[in-house]
């Protein structure tokens, strides 16, 4: 705590004896003896200029050395080193505007053409057999009077009717046969009787379309007989339009309002016959 005063003393005391000196210097003109003493003073004046300087930083060093003395250096080991985390940027995300789709127009779906071809190889395969209808030889066989409905039923198409065709190949022994075609779903309607070979009391053979039971010579006609053998039968229902073809010939064509809906169908039977082929088209 002393040492700044001493360099404030030795300051003083150099400025006294740099005065004393110049003073020396300047009687020395005059007085020659003055001057060996103004050489004195001003090596007392430096050597006090110099011990000021020295006193004024000691406070300096000595504040150096204590605090490399007092201090204490603190080293951290490196497995104890915590890696600064690093802050990865957030990501902005821009919403992307929903687009709003447009109104698809409502489309009438037309029906799928529909078509079932028969496969009697492995049985009655969804046919409802009987004591009348079984299933033999690849083929369907009546041995009496009765009826096997289809083994499906058609919806009506966009046109509002249900349109199909039916082909089908077989051989009857002198007996009525034939097919009922757009009865009802629910069994509700009739639908359209169609058979060959029936002979009214007259023993003539009639085609016939029955639209109703109890109508003995049927609501349509037409004198022809098919005749024995196998042959093959083709009947399509187009809106009120009735086809009848046997072997490639057109024999009817009526139109009916009757019945334009249904979609069942079967096979109707007075005594023997064989069906070998079967193959249902709805248009």
């Amino acid at each position: 705590m002393l040492l700044p005063y001493l360099s404030i003393l030795s300051i003083v005391v150099g400025l006294l004896s740099g005065s004393i000196s110049i003073w020396m210097f300047i009687e020395s003109r005059q007085h020659p003896a003055f001057k060996r003493r103004g050489i004195v003073f001003t090596a007392i004046t430096v050597i006090m200029v110099l011990v000021a300087i020295i006193f004024a930083n000691i406070p300096l060093l000595a504040g150096n050395d204590s605090q490399f003395a007092k201090g204490t250096a603190t080293t951290t080991p490196i497995g104890n080193i915590t890696p600064t985390t690093k802050i990865a940027p957030t990501a902005t995300f821009t919403s992307i505007p929903t687009l709003t789709p447009l109104l698809t127009p409502t489309l009438v779906p037309s029906p799928t053409p529909f078509t079932y071809t028969a496969d009697w190889s492995h049985g009655s395969n969804g046919w409802a057999t009987n004591d009348i209808w079984s299933v033999y030889g690849s083929a369907l066989h009546s041995s009496g009077q009765g009826e096997i409905p289809f083994p499906f039923q058609l919806e009506p198409g966009s046109s509002g009717t249900t349109d199909y065709t039916v082909e089908w190949k077989c051989t009857a022994n002198n007996s009525g046969y034939g097919i009922t075609m757009r009865a009802g779903n629910d069994g509700s309607t009739y639908g359209y009787h169609i058979t060959f070979n029936n002979q009214d009391i007259n023993q003539d053979v009639w085609i016939y379309i029955f639209v109703g039971p109890g109508y003995i010579s049927g609501d349509y006609k037409k004198l022809f007989t098919v005749g024995s053998g196998l042959h093959d039968y083709i009947i399509s229902v187009k809106a009120n339009h009735i086809t009848i073809k046997v072997d490639g010939s057109t024999l009817m064509q009526v139109q009916d309002n009757t019945f334009t809906t249904g979609g069942s169908s079967s096979f109707i039977s007075s005594g023997q016959e064989n069906i070998t082929y079967l193959k249902v088209t709805q248009q």
